[in-house]
């Protein structure tokens, strides 16, 4: 089982996006969030490569994945196979071409 870790950027977006949620859609509605987001890192723990590939590895950087959360949103991360770790680097509103991503 691989340990998942979150960026300070993934950790705040999270953060955002379940206060906006609760703001405008209801607090039952980001608790929802919150719990499909608990499920898809605790799934990622146990098949960090489950997730779709967005962009080959290069000299420079790690094979960049994702999985999707729901139909709005989906985490960006990678695999660090030394260190058995996901290493979660944002969550992705779905609805963004993925080229858009910093370092594509």
């Amino acid at each position: 089982m691989a340990c998942v870790v979150w960026s300070k950027t993934a950790q705040a977006a999270r953060i955002e996006i379940l206060l906006y949620g609760a703001e405008h859609f209801g607090k039952k509605s980001a608790q929802k969030l919150a719990a499909q987001i608990k499920r898809c890192t605790r799934l990622l723990a146990d098949h960090p490569f489950m997730g779709q590939r967005l962009m080959k590895a290069t000299s420079a950087r790690p094979e960049i994945r994702q999985l999707v959360i729901n139909q709005l949103f989906a985490l960006v991360y990678y695999v660090d196979n030394d260190e058995q770790q996901v290493h979660i680097l944002a969550i992705r509103d779905t609805r963004t071409d993925p080229a858009r991503l910093p370092g594509s």
